[in-house]
């Protein structure tokens, strides 16, 4: 396997990958993944690298937590699920994994609020008609509060703006609609 560590300094908010930091909140471990679905092994390593664990199962998007570096956020299919997918959270000290929230699309973990509060989740219906696609979440990290949005059509991407009232910005799939119309 060859890992490349990419540097993301988090300052743009044109583009969501600028926000999908590797590294934990301090800096002191970083999450390498695969990505090819069937080959995806997550791999946890410390800041110097010279030792890699292999975490349970596969995270897929994940967001580290802004505060606690021990802990991670991610979606991914449930088991049983019938097609469903969950919200968890996943604590590297204990192993424990806590399911936060199910959803009846195929929910994806995008970033997690400056002020750590929310996990902003993209919830994707492939078979729906084109202005009901997606549905955007802001999932509170203890997963008793979602807020749902609805963008009338199928997202790209979508990230937290800069601003402190926890606004949202996306980009249209497939050309989406023109500006006003949504």
């Amino acid at each position: 396997w060859i890992w490349r560590v990419t540097d993301t300094p988090g300052g743009s908010t044109r583009h969501y990958y600028m926000e999908a930091c590797p590294w934990s909140c301090d800096g002191s471990q970083l999450l390498l993944m695969s990505s090819e679905w069937d080959l995806r092994e997550d791999r946890l390593l410390p800041a110097d690298c010279s030792t890699a664990k292999r975490l349970p199962g596969r995270t897929g998007w994940f967001a580290w937590d802004r505060r606690d570096p021990n802990r991670l956020y991610y979606c991914k299919p449930v088991e049983g699920g019938d097609g469903k997918s969950g919200a968890f959270t996943l604590s590297l000290e204990t192993g424990e994994e806590t399911l936060l929230k199910t959803f009846s699309g195929s929910a994806g973990a995008w970033v997690i609020s400056q002020d750590n509060k929310y996990l902003l989740i993209k919830e994707y219906f492939p078979e729906a008609p084109l202005e009901r696609r997606t549905m955007v979440h802001l999932l509170s990290l203890d997963g008793k509060e979602d807020i749902v949005l609805d963008p009338k059509g199928q997202i790209h991407q979508l990230w937290f703006t800069k601003l402190p009232d926890h606004s949202v910005e996306f980009e249209y799939e497939h050309g989406g609609f023109k500006p006003g119309e949504y």
